[in-house]
């Protein structure tokens, strides 16, 4: 039998009453290294970010975040199973059709430098999701063949997580910022 490290308190699971959480993530924001805020429901502080240039926010979008990677290692401890679960390797999808010469230059740069987190908004909760993680982006455009299609960007944010982190981080959104 293998043993724990450590182990937490394993906290209660709760019943959702008669409800149950869509997806639909209509607007994103990237965070850059010392965006200052410490409440991100708080539209004060988070509006302060955008000011300050330290959260840039993309909305009028399409984007999922799918069932990460999951990294195991070898287990340490023998008698149990080979592998334990170390983290996982997050890949979050995202549609913009806003395609014009200024997003260009947008995701052109956001292809080169790397930030330090991602918040995501789900429209039909109000609620936004934030990971602060080192985050890297893989941005394209899409031309179709048919002009019965639209030309967008495909753009994926890519992070690591450790077992011991949490999930990205539940909020309630901000008033008026990723609307």
């Amino acid at each position: 039998m293998s043993t724990l490290c450590s182990f937490e308190e394993l906290s209660d699971h709760e019943k959702n009453n008669c409800y149950y959480p869509k997806g639909g993530i209509s607007a994103v924001g990237i965070l850059k290294t010392g965006h200052g805020i410490v409440d991100f429901s708080n539209s004060t502080q988070v509006q302060a970010a955008v000011d300050a240039g330290t959260l840039k926010v993309i909305l009028a979008v399409k984007a999922e975040l799918p069932e990460p990677s999951v990294v195991e290692g070898e287990n340490p401890v023998a008698c149990g199973s080979e592998t334990i679960v170390d983290g996982y390797d997050y890949t979050f999808e995202v549609q913009d059709f806003n395609v014009n010469a200024v997003n260009d230059e947008f995701y052109r740069l956001l292809n080169i430098s790397q930030f330090s987190g991602i918040i995501f908004y789900m429209c039909e909760e109000e609620q936004i999701r934030v990971v602060e993680n080192a985050v890297s982006f893989n941005s394209r455009l899409v031309i179709p063949r048919s002009n019965k299609e639209k030309q967008n960007y495909l753009i994926t944010a890519k992070w690591s997580q450790a077992v011991s982190e949490s999930f990205p981080v539940l909020h309630e959104a901000p008033t008026g910022i990723f609307e």
